[in-house]
């Protein structure tokens, strides 16, 4: 089991990156230790922990898997001054900087594992607070992990200074990170959001994580500096991302794109029929997503946010019936990002452009109404048009298709009504862009905005109707009847925007028109 565990540390908890491997190769900015039965120096890269193991060891000091794979100076000096010699000749003509401790063998990142004796697995009357199971004899976790640190503090039961756990719980926790997902906001690493996929027990997760495939590669995650160990399906891939539910959406829609894929035997850019996805939804196990972010505080990351997203297998049937009905995930992704003109040079610019995809993607990701953020992402997009700014790559028909299609899906409003409320809205974006015919449909569509807005502004059911009475003279509109008398105080801010996203679906196209060769990124 000691084997095993360190072997997990080696390749988990003990990364480094490429330059840092290089550094080793030319003996430079590098660690060593003495080989004493090959009696020679032996370089190894400096180490990092990324990730969850990030988390759990808070990047520190490297230890020897044994009490005997290294020493100091001083202890040194009074067992063998001879080695001591040796050890500062080869700093002295390596250039190397000496540090406080002398290696004898490559330390490890990952924290040393207590020799396993029967008093650990006994059973007794000492109980362990994570499982609740008592033995003889508990393992200290006093310096060992901030995690279990700050777990004592939910404990009620707990007397003042008891930081032990059973040894089961302390080998078991540090394997953790094995099955995790990572991703850091950016290269300085100041935000880090961790994903753990779980399912009803320990083979379907082991089976799952390996035939679904979802991590790169050890290399691929090299050559990105560990920023992450995610691999997008193919579809979106190609978008930066640097915000937790973004991230998450990005990975749960690679997720479902990758079980198609390994279940159905369906390419990733291809949807199945209905039948072969029953069949795949069927052979599932139970999945659930958690995610949990941590930004970092002086020296250390400290975990501020958690939450359970226990609802893949719907999140699967929703990806599925949109992907079926028209919606490309592809040009939806880089749709949501937005940034306001005044922020354009601000220093934080690349994740202030991705915070609408984000509170969009949480909300999806909760199988809630997208229709606020939906809403004000088109108007700022016409406003933003409006006054000469560029507002990046917009496909203005997926984006109001999706809205259309997942609104019906969750159930936001009776269809009847949305169907009305959209139709309306279209009418309303149709005289408006077609209103003088002496004038192009660009300057056409940006005389409405004064209108949408003061209808925008309406904030109370009479607010609204007295604004439809005055676009109705104004464009000689048709109301449909059924809807003015089903609008109440209950569902009159819906309908609205409804309204709204209809008729900026007829007005954006006309000053923004999808042009096939603008970047998606």
């Amino acid at each position: 089991m000691e084997d095993i565990y360190y072997w997990m540390g080696k390749e988990i908890y003990d990364t480094y990156t490429i330059k840092q491997q290089e550094d080793a190769e030319k003996l430079k900015d590098c660690n060593v230790y003495y080989d004493r039965e090959k009696e020679s120096f032996i370089p190894f890269p400096r180490m990092n922990t990324y990730g969850l193991t990030h988390l759990l060891t808070n990047n520190a000091q490297g230890v020897t898997p044994s009490e005997e794979g290294w020493t100091n100076s001083m202890k040194l000096e009074k067992s063998n001054p001879e080695e001591l010699k040796m050890f500062n000749s080869f700093f002295e003509t390596s250039g190397l900087k000496k540090l406080s401790k002398l290696y004898y063998e490559p330390y490890t990142k990952l924290t040393r594992i207590p020799k396993l004796k029967s008093g650990y697995l006994d059973p007794g009357n000492k109980q362990c607070y994570l499982t609740g199971e008592s033995h003889k004899e508990l393992v200290d976790i006093t310096n060992i992990s901030p995690f279990f640190s700050g777990l004592i503090n939910f404990n009620s039961h707990l007397s003042a200074g008891d930081k032990k756990i059973s040894w089961k719980a302390r080998y078991m926790s540090m394997f953790s990170p094995v099955f995790a997902f990572y991703h850091y906001s950016n290269k300085l690493r100041e935000t880090i959001y961790i994903y753990l996929v779980s399912s009803n027990n320990l083979k379907n997760q082991f089976e799952l994580s390996k035939k679904i495939g979802a991590f790169q590669t050890i290399l691929e995650t090299k050559h990105q500096e560990y920023i992450s160990n995610i691999k997008f399906t193919e579809q979106i891939g190609k978008d930066t991302y640097s915000e937790q539910y973004e991230v998450g959406l990005a990975l749960t829609f690679s997720l479902y794109k990758k079980v198609i894929f390994q279940y159905g035997s369906v390419a990733e850019n291809q949807t199945p029929d209905e039948d072969l996805f029953e069949n795949i939804i069927s052979f599932l196990p139970p999945l659930s997503l958690e995610t949990f972010k941590a930004d970092a505080f002086a020296s250390t990351m400290r975990p501020n946010s958690y939450e359970n997203l226990n609802r893949f297998t719907p999140l699967m049937k929703l990806f599925y019936s949109l992907e079926k009905n028209g919606i490309q995930f592809n040009r939806i992704f880089p749709c949501l990002k937005l940034i306001k003109p005044n922020e354009k040079n601000a220093q934080n610019k690349f994740r202030l452009e991705r915070i609408t995809r984000d509170r969009i993607a949480r909300e999806i990701l909760e199988c809630k109404s997208v229709l606020t953020h939906m809403e004000d992402l088109l108007f700022r997009c016409f406003n933003y048009l409006c006054s000469g700014e560029y507002v990046g790559f917009k496909d203005y028909k997926q984006l109001f298709l999706f809205t259309e299609l997942y609104e019906s899906k969750i159930n936001t409003m009776d269809e009847k009504i949305q169907a009305a409320a959209i139709s309306l809205g279209k009418q309303i974006g149709i005289k408006m862009r077609y209103l003088d015919t002496f004038q192009s449909e660009v300057s056409n569509a940006k005389k409405g905005r004064g209108d949408l807005i003061t209808l925008r502004k309406a904030r109370t059911q009479k607010q609204f109707l007295d604004e439809l009475i005055r676009i109705d003279f104004k464009y000689g509109l048709s109301i449909n009847e059924e809807l003015a008398n089903q609008i109440n105080e209950q569902n009159y801010y819906t309908v609205k925007q409804f309204l709204i996203i209809g008729a900026l679906n007829i007005l954006n196209p006309a000053i923004h028109p999808n042009n096939k060769s603008e970047k998606t990124k």
